[in-house]
């Protein structure tokens, strides 16, 4: 079970700010403290992704459903989603995105 919580915006610009220092102090170190704060940087990551794309989400309207080409764009719109070098239309998303983004799109007939 996934627990919702709200990040205000002055958070998220507070968890890009550490995130950019935390990526400067990994740089810096070598071995397991590197790797450590590596991994710390990538749930940084997440975490403003996911109140990145919970924002556009929630800008659509709470009642309005999202075409699947509308979540598409946003997604793929949304800051820090990375796609693979060798397939540049494709896009990097967590379970949680793609539930998302599965819930609002609503289905074409």
């Amino acid at each position: 079970m996934t627990k919702q919580i709200e990040i205000s915006p002055i958070e998220v610009l507070a968890l890009k700010k550490l995130a950019l220092i935390n990526g400067a102090l990994a740089s810096t170190l070598t071995g397991a403290a590197s790797r450590e704060q590596r991994a710390l940087l990538s749930v940084l990551f997440d975490v403003i992704n996911r109140s990145e794309l919970a924002d556009a989400i929630g800008e659509a309207g709470e009642d309005e459903k999202l075409t699947t080409e509308q979540a598409w764009t946003i997604l793929c719109e949304t800051p820090d989603i990375t796609s693979p070098e060798e397939y540049p239309d494709h896009a990097l998303i967590t379970m949680e995105q793609l539930g998302s983004f599965m819930a609002r799109a609503k289905a074409t007939t």
